[in-house]
């Protein structure tokens, strides 16, 4: 009955939306979201097909007709029966057919006597507005997937709870299957609050694509070759980009450091020295950049990069690339197949330079534009049901990395092994923007930090110091809300 209430009250919601859409004609908008990953669909022809599948069955039942009950599913600790009757709702943000359901969630249900259901609700900002929606309405889910606008706002109005009270983040059966960066950015203080995979975050990574055969060509050592042996900082970095830019005999500069829009370049720069837009203190959170890491960092991205940027007035940044004539290109790691079909196995990346004062034991932070995680509503009746079943769905990784009649990993998109694990060892090192996290905090920063800055109409600490006040109001009301 709960699910029939809650798909009237998502229809309507969405209606309403879609018309408030259409009078919507001045908002500032940013580039779209980062495409979701999704899983592989049954009519996909690069999906592997699943296997044959033997039902588990119900409890045995002992002499003295009681019955005995198993604490074990394929090596996941789990009370066979321990949720009967109970429905769990996870909205995610595809369509899923909850009367084709894939082998392992069948094989929860059967155990535990739980039912769960998968609802389709709609990604980005929508997903918001739908939530509370929903809350208020007494319907929300289960959990849900979405990304870093629940940190720490939703979670300081108790409107999801972590799930660090129900499972052992770094002990537990699934622990080894747990993104190091769901961990670092969807925390507060001990309490974990997001519940993803590795491989959800790596996609929105953003990275310094190059061609080894232009590096090559300029007498550069392999910038990767670099980093690995700890040596890619910014003072390195500068000098290649300043290398690459040069006049080739036309009579003005036509070849190019680095191309790349403003936005993902401002953001790799403050992160990469230990910097965000917004920094917990004291238990509040609290405008940043225009602290020292962030301003300095800034400073010298426009003292020793900037110059020798290739104009995007003249044509966009994935165009010089491809021209062969800049020397790097940050974007994201979906930027892969289509900058293959030009460079071929000359094709590298490596990620942005360690600012001076990031005070990590690791040789990198990579920034990330979007970061995609599992939440879990305060609302919810069965919190360790949930937990138990998300928690199983990481297990899944496991059974399949030590099945030997599991097949192959396809590594080609990733490049090649290798390439696959340098990415999920940098993935515990990104650092999500967290803009996204306070209200209207990101589309407040593009026309009054970002254009600006883009300009040269201030220097990086005069403009960030102007913008403070009003940015630290909006974070404010961003939680009180």
């Amino acid at each position: 009955m709960k699910r029939k209430l809650f798909l009237l009250v998502l229809g309507l919601a969405l209606a309403i939306l879609a018309f408030t859409a259409c009078g919507d004609s001045g908002t500032v908008s940013d580039l779209p979201d980062a495409p979701i990953m999704q899983p592989p669909s049954a009519t996909d022809p690069e999906a592997t097909p699943e296997p044959e599948r033997e039902a588990i069955g119900g409890p045995e039942v002992g002499a003295d007709g009681q019955l005995i009950l198993g604490d074990n599913l394929f090596g996941y600790p789990l009370q066979q029966l321990a949720w009967d009757g109970v429905e769990i709702d996870i909205w995610t943000p595809w369509p899923t057919d909850n009367d084709n359901k894939p082998g392992w969630w069948l094989d929860f249900e059967e155990w535990t006597g739980a039912t769960v259901n998968h609802t389709g609700t709609p990604g980005g900002s929508e997903l918001q507005e739908v939530l509370i929606n929903a809350f208020a309405a007494g319907l929300g889910p289960d959990a849900f997937r979405g990304n870093l606008f629940a940190v720490p706002g939703w979670a300081m109005r108790n409107l999801i709870q972590p799930w660090s009270d129900f499972m052992d983040f770094h002990n537990g059966p699934s622990s080894n299957n747990i993104a190091g960066t769901n961990i670092a950015s969807f925390s507060i203080g001990d309490d974990i609050f997001g519940l993803s995979p590795g491989e959800n975050f790596i996609w929105n990574m953003q990275l310094l694509w190059y061609s080894r055969a232009v590096m090559d060509a300029h007498g550069l050592e392999d910038p990767l070759e670099v980093f690995l042996r700890g040596d890619w900082t910014y003072d390195v970095f500068a000098e290649y980009v300043q290398r690459l830019t040069f006049d080739s005999g036309v009579g003005h500069i036509d070849h190019f450091g680095i191309a790349q829009w403003a936005n993902m370049l401002f953001s790799s720069v403050y992160t990469s020295n230990g910097g965000n837009v917004v920094t917990i203190i004291d238990g509040h959170p609290t405008f940043s950049l225009h602290h020292h890491e962030s301003v300095s960092a800034l400073n010298w991205f426009f003292e020793e990069i900037s110059p020798f940027r290739a104009p995007t007035s003249v044509r966009d940044p994935v165009a010089w690339f491809n021209m062969g004539v800049v020397g790097f290109y940050l974007d994201g790691l979906w930027f892969l197949n289509g900058a293959r079909m030009v460079y071929g196995n000359d094709l590298s990346f490596v990620p942005w330079p360690r600012g001076p004062e990031l005070d990590t034991p690791s040789n990198t932070r990579i920034w990330a534009d979007q970061g995609w995680t599992w939440f879990l509503t305060a609302s919810t009746q069965h919190p360790q049901a949930v937990t138990d079943y998300m928690e199983w769905s990481l297990f899944q990784g496991n059974r399949t990395d030590n099945d030997p009649d599991a097949p192959p990993r396809n590594f080609n998109e990733f490049i090649n092994e290798d390439f696959y694990n340098l990415i999920m060892e940098w993935q515990n090192d990104m650092v999500i923007s967290n803009a996204h996290s306070y209200g209207d905090l990101f589309q407040f920063l593009i026309p009054t930090f970002r254009w600006p800055l883009e300009n040269h109409e201030y220097t990086p600490a005069v403009l960030t110091q102007r913008i403070a006040q009003e940015a630290q109001a909006i974070i404010d009301e961003s939680i009180r809300r």
